[in-house]
């Protein structure tokens, strides 16, 4: 993707401090597909795993903020790009700037709840995982202003709840654009029956883990 094209003015991508492996793994991945510059939050490794990475997915949209800039790619560092990346992320960008009223959109994701199709290969409604998304300023000042009133919960839990249904999720006919690694991922997004469900890795993530992240958000969205 040439800097011309490049629909994220800001690249920002969370990895821990202790973990050199895995930024050498995202860089190397990000070179691949042609992505610019990108930032680096370097996390310090919490004790409590789920408070850490929200913290650092809030100091991401902080930093969107400080940045003045409209929308913002931010990754995690075991994302995979997949299928045809230029095609999915040329189709992204698009449906950016012709969708302005779009706030969040994940570039792949386990779909739970479809809320509608606004455009070809794209579904919204409520999704799940945040390896890969891009959030608009306005809406990233909005969830910082919310999420500190929300604790002892994941980010992807948080954040399938104060989005709501307005979160978009791109749904290729061929291949999801981001994944995750399969050394890392808690779980290989497929497609079945038009749409995403999830298939659990060996020893990485145990099924009671995600259900009980769904127990969660039902109580929430009664």
């Amino acid at each position: 993707m040439t800097p011309a094209a490049n629909p994220f003015p800001l690249v920002l991508c969370i990895n821990l401090r202790d973990r050199d492996d895995r930024r050498a793994e995202v860089c190397a991945e990000l070179r691949r597909i042609g992505l610019p510059a990108v930032e680096f939050f370097r996390a310090e490794r919490s004790p409590d795993r789920d408070q850490g990475c929200r913290d650092s997915h809030f100091a991401c949209l902080g930093r969107v903020l400080a940045a003045g800039v409209p929308q913002a790619l931010i990754l995690e560092d075991d994302v995979l790009f997949q299928g045809d990346h230029a095609a999915n992320l040329a189709r992204c960008a698009e449906f950016l700037r012709t969708r302005p009223e779009c706030d969040f959109l994940h570039l792949g994701g386990f779909v739970f709840r479809r809320a509608g199709r606004p455009a070809p290969h794209f579904l919204r409604g409520g999704i799940l995982t945040t390896h890969a998304y891009v959030v608009r300023a306005g809406w990233a000042r909005e969830l910082l202003r919310r999420g500190q009133h929300f604790g002892g919960m994941s980010i992807d839990t948080l954040y399938t709840i104060l989005n709501g249904n307005r979160a978009v999720v791109h749904h290729a006919l061929i291949g999801l654009p981001a994944g995750q690694r399969k050394e890392h991922a808690p779980i290989e997004h497929v497609k079945q029956g038009g749409i995403l469900v999830a298939q659990r890795h060996h020893g990485v993530r145990h099924a009671p883990h995600v259900k009980g992240r769904l127990r969660v958000l039902l109580h929430y969205i009664k």
